[in-house]
Formats: C-alpha cells, structure tokens, sequence
C-alpha cells in the first residue's frame, strides 16, 4: 500500500487546493501531524500559518506565557496547535533564554512510553543504517587513528608488556594480603548504617562546604604547570627508573630529598604571596633536588608524609 503523504499532488491538493489542516490530513493517514508538516518541507509546499501560530511572532506575547505563565513549550505547542519545535525556534529568535528541560522541568519526567508506540519505533529503526553525511564525519574523527592490527596496544608484544606491569603493581600492593581489623570492620559497618550514607553533595554526612574548605600551599604547588613540568623532567632524566632499587614499568613518584615542607617555611610562602614565589623560588624547581623513586622505596625514606616534621624540627 503506497503511502500517500509522501506524494507531493495529494498533499498540494489536500492542502493548498481543498485547504485541510494538518490534523485532518494526519487523521486520514493514520499518522501524527509531525509527520505531514515534514513531507510537506520535503515537497517544498509552503506552510499556511494560522491566526494562532501568528502569536508566535509577538515577543511580548511569548515572553510572558513563557516566563510569567511558566507554562513549557510543549503546552503553548498544544494550545497553538504546532509542535515544540517551532516554540523553541520562535524562542531562539526572540532571545528569550531556555529553562532548563532536566529533571521536573522535563514534559516527559515521570512518564514511560507504551508497548505500541515502542513497536512502531522499532519498526521505524529496522533497516535505517548511518546516512553518508554522518559516516563522512565518523571517517574524519577517526583520522590519524589506528584501528585492527595497525594498532600498537593489539600487538601481543605490547600486551605482553602491559600484563607484566599490572602483576608488578598488584605485588607492589601494600595492602595485599592483610585482614581488615574487627575495629575498621566496625567503623565501616557505622558509616552503612549512617541515615545519610550514600548521599551526596550537602546531604552527605562526610559533606565539607567548598567555600570553607582551604587547600594547602603544598596541594596548590603541585597543581601548577611548572611543578608538573619539573616532575616529567625529572623522570626523563632517570629514565623512568627507581634510583633506589633500580626497577622499572611500574608505578614511580618524584621524591623531595629536602622536603617540600621545608621549602615552604624557610622561604616564608604563604596563600597571599604563593603566586609570586612560584616564579621567583629557585629551590623549588631545583633539578638536584628531585630523584625517581618507586612507591614502597619513596615510603622508606625518612621524609616521607608525616616524617618530613621532623625533617624541619631537626
């Protein structure tokens, strides 16, 4: 059975010449009015616009169903009888700001679609592959891209040398192989039972206010661009190598030989003056200062965490 919404003379006819409207034509058919307005686009049939859709056009209008009202662009699609489409278009070009459509705000929120109109979206998708356009703009983003064999991560060499370095890393472990004490077994069992566990943001019961919450001088240090700059130059010089116990492919970390602690208190950086003596500070990009070290060798060395206060006590 052909279809007949898609022939451009019964939609010239039915539109144009014996002037139906739309939702007749889509009663006809058994089809929604979307459908009609988009062949008739397609078949370049020009859009009758109706006394209501004309409001469309009033900015003021608009404004104030949209924001005063608060009614969404699905009901003033409904009472004007068009779709949500051409709301959002019309609210595009008058420059009257969107809400948000996440969560409430959302017409669909709380609602599911039936088992029928699943079907019939089944049945639309069958046999639709990508359209030329979109396989062009998938082909560009995978330019310079490896794929298959090519790829270097596939090769069973790579691999192979992938394996080993996770088994080093899970030997590396310090946690492996020891029992949770029943006081920790306790501690973890309160904070399940805790009435806010598994919130989040302000809710939580772990919640700390951003605004409050101070980041250290240290943290901020290593944040910057220069102290990771100053880290990769460091690994590049030891060759990504433990200097301690000479092992490599695993999990390495710079350590500060004169603590970075030290550095701080000795040349009087605070939060106000940490931008200018991120700059002017020569011991804190100092080279000879930094050596490669694997974790369990960076956690035997005595100014390691907590030990560097007696670094600076000394």
């Amino acid at each position: 059975m052909k279809k007949r919404y898609k022939n451009k003379k019964w939609l010239y006819e039915n539109y144009t010449i014996l002037r139906k409207s739309v939702d007749e034509m889509a009663s006809l058919e058994n089809i929604s009015r979307m459908t009609i307005l988009r062949w008739l686009k397609k078949r370049d049939i020009k859009i009758i616009l109706n006394e209501k859709t004309k409001l469309l056009k009033n900015k003021k209008w608009l404004l104030f169903e949209y924001i005063n009202n608060k009614k969404s662009a699905v009901t003033i699609g409904k009472e004007l009888m068009v779709s949500n489409k051409i709301v959002y278009y019309w609210l595009k070009k008058h420059e009257i700001k969107i809400r948000d459509r996440k969560g409430r705000n959302n017409p669909f929120f709380g609602k599911r679609h039936s088992d029928e109109i699943k079907e019939k979206m089944s049945k639309y998708r069958l046999g639709k592959g990508l359209s030329n356009l979109t396989k062009e703009k998938i082909s560009k983003a995978n330019l310079g891209k490896l794929a298959g064999e090519k790829n270097p991560a596939k090769r069973p060499e790579v691999r192979d040398k992938i394996s080993q370095t996770q088994k080093q890393r899970y030997k590396m472990n310090p946690n492996l192989g020891r029992q949770i004490s029943d006081r920790m077994k306790k501690r973890l069992a309160d904070k399940k039972n805790h009435p806010n566990h598994g919130n989040k943001g302000p809710s939580s019961f772990g919640w700390k206010d951003p605004k409050n919450r101070k980041t250290t001088i240290a943290k901020r240090i290593r944040g910057c661009d220069q102290y990771f700059s100053w880290r990769k130059t460091c690994f590049e010089r030891d060759q990504y190598t433990c200097q301690n116990c000479g092992i490599k492919n695993v999990y390495l970390e710079v350590d500060h030989i004169v603590p970075l602690c030290f550095i701080i208190s000795s040349n009087d950086i605070n939060q106000e003056n940490l931008h200018i003596k991120v700059n002017s500070c020569i011991k804190l990009w100092d080279l000879s200062n930094g050596r490669t070290l694997c974790k369990k060798c960076h956690k035997n060395t005595p100014t390691y965490g907590l030990k560097a206060k007696l670094f600076i006590s000394k």
